[in-house]
């Protein structure tokens, strides 16, 4: 006969190798080794078969929980391959694969969390293993690198989206291409056709139009200065280094006395010193919600990181600036310690070798009074 000491012994025995593993069943972005399974199995049948009036509930919930998490890397495989796929059918323009492949995109990261909220349901009656939900739908799968020389970007579907983006070399300043070069008064043109006039390798759309349109400052002189609203700049100073204020804090002379290479009014500020910008200091409505989005930023390194995600479409969901944040952090760097939000939905706009790549969400091209481009 079993004693109640043993039991407990070894219920603490089994319960250190569940926190082990742990990590590994709340991150979902590891994967057990054959090896880790037919042990941490073994275990488990042996242990239910010993004291299985004790414990056999919990044993075959978690033995159920490896099941689906064999089955959740199964379809992340998918995932990856259909990924490939469509990043292949975007770079060759091919419509039909590309609604194709984005379909099968969405139907593996569906079946995922699926099989997330049934690993969270086989483990519930297992004390100390929870799956803990992860802040975006999806994580990225395959990322693809197109372009030569020294600047190339990479196109990546991440919380069913399309992400396109690149890390630029320190050493490579972008610079502030002003609308139609008029210095005198703030005008609008697409992107485009800006970055095909400054010879643009890559560029991204940047400063709002309109009343709101801020501060926006270029080769020593000011472009612009209206309609500041509680909103953030962005600038960059003499070194290259990338910062931002709010502009209910610093007035247009404030910035100007800074000595910045370029300045432009944007939206928020997403993460500083590498930590995340808490979402109750900026507008719910533009932080919370799924939008494309643009953006750039620069790692402890002073790399800069660029990009844009689609959005408002059947196939691309949009992220939120936690996502944008999540997908930079853990996909692109390590070494974050700056990123903004420019201005994002109908605006956004990423520019290789002249030609916008992401989708048209407002049915054409939106003029725009700048960008932020490499040449």
């Amino acid at each position: 006969m079993v004693s109640s000491g043993q039991v407990s012994g070894h219920l603490s025995e089994f319960q250190s190798e569940m926190d082990q593993y742990n990590s590994i069943i709340s991150g979902l972005d590891g994967s057990w080794t054959g090896t880790s399974h037919d042990s941490i199995s073994s275990k488990a049948t042996a242990f239910s078969s010993e004291y299985s009036g004790a414990i056999s509930g919990q044993m075959e919930s978690f033995c159920q929980a490896i099941e689906y998490y064999e089955q959740y890397i199964q379809a992340k495989q998918n995932l990856n391959t259909s990924t490939s796929l469509y990043n292949e059918a975007v770079q060759n323009n091919d419509t039909s694969n590309i609604n194709r492949y984005s379909t099968d995109c969405s139907n593996y990261e569906k079946q995922m969390n699926d099989l997330k909220s049934k690993i969270n349901d086989a483990l519930s009656s297992v004390s100390g293993v929870t799956l803990e939900a992860s802040s975006n739908s999806g994580s990225v799968a395959v990322a693809t690198t197109t372009g030569t020389g020294d600047i190339t970007f990479k196109t990546a579907r991440y919380a069913n989206t399309t992400v396109w983006y690149a890390v630029i070399p320190k050493d490579k300043m972008p610079k502030l291409g002003i609308a139609n070069d008029n210095y005198d008064y703030l005008s609008n043109e697409a992107p485009s056709d800006i970055a095909k006039r400054k010879h643009a390798k890559l560029a991204i759309n940047f400063g709002l139009t309109g009343d709101p349109a801020g501060m926006i400052y270029a080769d020593g002189r000011l472009v612009s200065d209206t309609g500041n609203r509680c909103d953030e700049t962005l600038y960059m100073d003499q070194n290259g280094m990338l910062n931002s204020v709010r502009n209910d804090q610093y007035s247009t002379q404030d910035i100007i006395d800074m000595n910045p290479v370029w300045a432009s009014k944007g939206f928020y500020t997403i993460a500083r010193d590498g930590q995340y910008v808490d979402e109750n200091t900026i507008d719910p409505s533009l932080s919370v919600d799924r939008h494309p989005r643009t953006f750039i930023g620069q790692d402890y390194d002073g790399n800069y990181i660029v990009g844009v995600c689609d959005g408002r479409g059947s196939n691309e969901a949009g992220l939120t600036l936690r996502e944008v944040y999540d997908f930079v952090n853990t996909e692109v760097t390590d070494n974050l310690r700056f990123l903004f939000n420019g201005d994002g939905g109908g605006s956004s706009a990423f520019i290789y070798d002249g030609e916008k790549l992401n989708s048209n969400t407002d049915g054409s091209e939106r003029e725009r009074p700048d960008l932020i481009y490499w040449a």
